[in-house]
């Protein structure tokens, strides 16, 4: 098989195994489809942002490996709340990119990160 056929085929099966390190920023958290925040139906009215220390984080937001940059819950009474890693800079890329994530979610991205709509 020619090489530019292997290399395409590779990059195919690469593709399809993971598609979220395909969509992630280089401090690897993942990047939300543009669509995800065109929700109509859960526009929040307001997103509540708390900058937590990492135990407060790990204590509301219950992650399985105790690891992770921020949560959000859904909203409630037109309210999103989204907890944040108190260990980021505020104006760092990280930051932005944990908040940009969460609100996604606020706006009714899937937890399991779909990329894709109507799955």
């Amino acid at each position: 098989m020619p090489i530019a056929k292997c290399a395409l085929l590779a990059l195919a099966i690469c593709a399809q195994s993971d598609r979220n390190a395909f969509n992630a920023t280089s401090e690897g958290i993942i990047k939300p489809p543009s669509w995800a925040f065109s929700n109509p139906l859960l526009h929040p009215s307001a997103i509540d942002v708390h900058i937590v220390t990492n135990d407060e984080l790990n204590a509301v937001c219950r992650f399985e490996n105790g690891l992770g940059g921020g949560c959000s819950f859904p909203v409630e009474r037109g309210v999103c709340q989204v907890y944040i890693n108190g260990g980021y800079q505020r104006n760092g890329v990280r930051f932005k990119a944990v908040l940009r994530h969460e609100k996604a979610h606020c706006y009714g991205w899937s937890k399991d990160h779909k990329m894709e709509r109507g799955m």
